[in-house]
């Protein structure tokens, strides 16, 4: 029947039916496809979608905590180690 691709922001391409497109019309092909095929989350994608299209992104940093205060050899890491003298 076609392919749908997403590329993020309003980048798209899709064929529905043969019929080449790209940029906003393919995003809502695809945003479209991809709701009709998750029946039991729609609710929550329609309002996550909405959201981030409404709010601008959030940075997110990942990395190792760096503290003799939170070892990471430990079995309960939320217990701070003192250390000893």
């Amino acid at each position: 029947m076609g392919f749908v691709v997403d590329l993020g922001g309003r980048a798209a391409a899709a064929t529905p039916l043969r019929l080449p497109m790209s940029g906003l019309p393919a995003k809502v092909v695809s945003q479209g496809y991809h709701l009709l095929s998750m029946p039991g989350i729609r609710i929550r994608t329609v309002v996550d979608r909405t959201l981030d299209a409404a709010l601008e992104r959030q940075t997110v940093q990942l990395g190792l905590v760096r503290s003799p205060a939170v070892p990471l050899d430990t079995a309960s890491p939320e217990v701070p180690r003192l250390p000893t003298r």
